[in-house]
C-alpha cells in the first residue's frame, strides 16, 4: 500500500522551529537570567549596557552564541513568510523547499559577517576599532530580539487563519525592530567620537546599506 508523503512548507517550518527552539532552550539552560534579559532587551532600561557585552566570548558556546544560532536559524522563516505579500501564489508559497530556506540562512549569515567586517575596517580608519565592534554588539543583541520575535509571528502566517494580516504585522515588527537597533547603535557610535562630518558615511556604510540589503530579501 502506497502512502503519499506531504511536502508542504509547514512540514519544514515545524522542523526548523523545533531546531531553533532547541537552541533557545539550551541558552536558557546555560544561563536563564541572561536569556530572559536578552529576550526583553528592546524594552529594558539597561538594554545598551547589556548589549555591549553581547557575545564577547566567541570561543565557547555560551548563552549569547546559542541565542545567535537560534536567531539565524529562525529569521529565514520570517523572511520567506513575508513573500506572501509580493504576489506569490498561495500554492507556491506553501510549497517552498529546503533550498529556499538554506539560501536565506546563507544570506542572513553573510549580512552579519559583512557588518562585522565593515565595523573592523571603519574602526581602523577612525582608530576606533574596539568601540565600533562594541557598537555592533548592540546591534547583534537587538537583532536577536528582532529575529526571534518575527520568527514567532511567522508561525501565524503559516498556521493562522489570516496569513496576509499576519505577514503585514510581521513586516511592521521586523522594520521597527531593525530601526530601533540602528538608532541605538548609531547613538552609541556618535557618542564615541566619530567626526560629525563622517557620521553620514558611517551610517551609509555600516547601517543603511546592510539593512537595506536585508529588507530587500523580504
Amino acid at each position: 500500500m502506497e502512502i503519499l508523503v506531504n511536502g508542504r512548507s509547514t512540514d519544514w517550518v515545524i522542523i526548523i522551529s523545533i531546531l531553533a527552539s532547541t537552541f533557545l532552550v539550551l541558552a536558557n539552560f546555560v544561563n536563564a537570567p541572561r536569556t530572559k534579559q536578552l529576550l526583553i532587551i528592546l524594552f529594558s532600561a539597561g538594554g545598551n549596557e547589556l548589549a555591549l557585552s553581547f557575545n564577547q566570548d566567541k570561543r565557547s558556546l555560551r548563552t549569547d552564541a546559542l541565542m545567535l544560532i537560534s536567531a539565524v536559524s529562525a529569521l529565514p522563516l520570517a523572511i520567506i513568510a513575508t513573500k506572501l505579500l509580493s504576489g506569490t501564489s498561495l500554492s507556491a508559497f506553501f510549497l517552498f523547499g529546503w533550498a529556499e530556506y538554506f539560501r536565506m540562512v546563507l544570506l542572513t549569515t553573510v549580512f552579519l559577517v559583512v557588518k562585522s567586517f565593515l565595523a573592523s575596517i571603519i574602526g581602523w580608519v577612525f582608530n576606533l576599532q574596539e568601540e565600533l565592534i562594541a557598537a555592533q554588539n548592540i546591534f547583534l543583541a537587538h537583532f536577536n530580539w528582532v529575529a526571534l520575535s518575527t520568527a514567532l509571528l511567522s508561525l501565524l502566517v503559516y498556521f493562522g487563519p489570516w496569513p496576509v494580516f499576519s505577514a503585514w504585522l510581521l513586516i511592521v515588527v521586523l522594520v521597527l525592530g531593525l530601526l530601533v537597533a540602528i538608532f541605538k547603535t548609531s547613538v552609541f557610535t556618535f557618542r564615541i567620537g566619530i567626526p560629525s562630518t563622517y557620521f553620514i558615511l558611517y551610517l551609509c556604510a555600516l547601517e543603511i546599506i546592510p539593512i537595506s540589503y536585508l529588507l530587500f530579501l523580504v
